[in-house]
């Protein structure tokens, strides 16, 4: 038997940046966000990477695990803020045992005007360290 056959998944385009050492890098990514959770690829200076986790409506909080090809992976929490023009997700990262730092994260919903980044992240009370808990 021959054939062939296509998967395929809406996603969103968030793009970001993180920061380490004081040096802000950026990422692009392409995520289905909703309450079955959050996943999709992406890429940034370092490598392409695959992410995973949840969103949490009740407290709007999103977590998850960005995890490069054959490589390292990144644990990131952050709280998300919801306008009627974007979703923005400031938090923080960490590379277990490792570094830490701030990210932001955006998605400009459809048909709403484009706009830059916002300023530094929020400090919310969530320090690295909430992962698993």
């Amino acid at each position: 038997m021959t054939g062939s056959f296509q998967l395929s998944m809406e996603t969103q385009q968030w793009n970001g940046y993180f920061e380490q050492n004081g040096q802000r890098t950026s990422m692009k990514l392409d995520l289905n966000v909703d309450e079955n959770g959050v996943f999709g690829l992406g890429s940034d200076p370092n490598g392409t990477f695959q992410v995973r986790g949840a969103l949490n409506n009740a407290n709007n909080t999103m977590m998850f695990n960005k995890v490069y090809n054959g490589a390292h992976t990144v644990q990131y929490y952050g709280q998300v803020t919801k306008s009627p023009q974007n979703w923005t997700v400031n938090g923080y990262w960490q590379i277990p045992g490792s570094d830490n730092g701030p990210f932001q994260l955006i998605w400009i919903l459809p048909g709403a005007p484009q706009t830059g980044f916002g300023s530094q992240p929020q400090n919310f009370g969530q320090q690295p360290g909430g992962f698993g808990q």
